[in-house]
């Protein structure tokens, strides 16, 4: 007797165990991936060699990761754990998430380090001043909308610009913006977070 596939599945939050929970294992792996550009950085600087170079192979680097969190996506029709997930931090979305980190970071440096820009919006340098405060001032404006939902009839107005992609991004934006002033503001009046 031929049993079918799907009667095999487990559940996600089956394979969710300490070793390859969010905690130790994505955002853990997440954070390596950083640390390893680091690494990098600091190897490219003791050794000498052209800043092109090292660029590109940062990006092939984030490429071999865009790459795997891909060929890992692709087996989703064998159990849900490889579908591309922040809720269920999920192994194909920490590739991925470190493949935009790595390419956000690689543009970063080749601006900066190769380029020599120096003009950066004010924006960038008041997220920098308060990073932590910025940090923490997300979840709680996020907790705050929810809070007041019950004031806008039961709507959650933030959630509810969510439901495109369109006004979802420009809604990101608008926060985000809203994050780093709030933060700059907190700093001019002299709160300030540091470890």
């Amino acid at each position: 007797m031929i049993r079918s596939t799907a009667s095999l599945r487990i559940p996600l939050h089956a394979c969710r165990t300490p070793l390859v929970g969010p905690v130790i294992g994505t955002h853990g792996a997440l954070v390596l991936a950083g640390a390893l550009l680091g690494v990098l950085l600091r190897r490219h600087l003791q050794e000498g060699g052209s800043a092109w170079r090292f660029a590109a192979r940062v990006l092939g680097y984030a490429a071999a990761l865009g790459v795997a969190g891909v060929l890992l996506r692709s087996l989703n029709g064998v159990h849900p754990a490889f579908i591309i997930s922040k809720n269920h931090a999920s192994v194909p979305w920490g590739l991925v998430s470190s493949t935009l980190t790595c390419a956000a970071w690689v543009t970063v440096f080749v601006l900066v380090d190769i380029l020599g820009f120096r003009r950066w919006p004010r924006s960038f340098a008041i997220a920098g001043e308060n990073p932590l405060v910025a940090y923490l001032m997300a979840p709680f404006l996020l907790s705050l909308f929810a809070l007041a939902t019950p004031l806008f009839g039961g709507t959650n107005y933030y959630e509810a610009l969510g439901g495109t992609t369109g006004i979802g991004l420009v809604r990101s934006a608008v926060f985000a913006w809203l994050v780093v002033r709030l933060s700059g503001w907190m700093r001019s009046r002299g709160v300030r977070i540091q470890l």
